[in-house]
């Protein structure tokens, strides 16, 4: 019983101390299509008043794009958080060729305040982007995100994937708090 209570001791005081600890998160994707083998790793984490958000891509082995979001100087409120549902592999072109798709937001809000959220897709080592205020939701009340979020060039000019990802945005930038 000793041990238990050590160990419960051990990582409140880590949770105390080292904050970071609670806010880092890995999410990873490995999947074969026409290209070859892709291996996708999305971390993010916190240090000290600094928020980070990183990801990479392998193709085959090889580097085939980097991605780096940060905000320094955030109050002890701030979060960093990637949207677990809109995390996705899909075959949006009908090509054997997937997209990767998700979306984050890096939040340095001292209340509950809807905080900006980007989507992101990767195509053939391209990246396309929609970004826009996050929707909050509290049992049938939403508040937030009420424009449309805004598309980078890339994606304005690629319609079957600026339709996907408009179909699922709600999904991809909506936080419900119970």
């Amino acid at each position: 019983m000793d041990i238990v209570k050590h160990r419960w001791a051990t990582i409140l005081c880590a949770a105390l101390f080292y904050p970071q600890l609670l806010w880092a998160g890995e999410y990873k994707a490995v999947w074969v299509d026409a290209e070859g083998k892709h291996e996708v790793v999305i971390a993010t984490s916190r240090q000290q008043n600094s928020l980070n958000m990183t990801g990479s891509e392998l193709l085959n082995g090889k580097a085939r794009w980097r991605l780096q979001d940060k905000i320094d100087s955030c109050p002890a409120q701030s979060e960093v958080k990637v949207f677990p549902g809109a995390f996705d592999v899909a075959d949006v072109f009908g090509d054997k060729n997937n997209v990767l798709l998700f979306s984050y937001r890096l939040s340095c809000l001292g209340e509950l305040e809807p905080g900006v959220i980007k989507y992101l897709a990767f195509y053939k080592g391209k990246r396309y982007e929609l970004k826009g205020l996050e929707t909050l939701r509290i049992a049938d009340y939403a508040y937030g995100g009420e424009k449309s979020p805004q598309a980078s060039r890339a994606l304005r000019q690629n319609k079957k994937l600026y339709d996907y990802m408009m179909s699922k945005w709600k999904n991809a930038s909506t936080t419900v708090i119970r």
